[in-house]
């Protein structure tokens, strides 16, 4: 028995439904953006008119939808 690991490939995908994917990941991605964008704005307006409490969850959400973002960006420039 060979002790070299098993490895899974993704199957390749015709142009036009890849031209799809990427297309979908992109409009993802500016949607997180977007999303990331209006939080911290809330969060920054909050904390100067002295609301706490809503700093550290839109921080959070903020971080999550950079994160979000990343990963689908990573992912459309590996399938171009």
């Amino acid at each position: 028995m060979s002790d070299s690991p098993i490895r899974i490939s993704s199957p390749v995908l015709p142009h036009p439904q890849r031209s799809t994917v990427l297309s979908l990941a992109l409009a993802f991605v500016i949607v997180f953006l977007s999303l990331q964008l209006w939080l911290l704005v809330q969060a920054t307006e909050g904390a100067l008119r002295g609301a706490t409490s809503i700093v550290f969850p839109a921080i959070v959400g903020s971080g999550l939808c950079f994160a979000g973002a990343w990963r689908l960006w990573r992912t459309a420039q590996d399938k171009a």
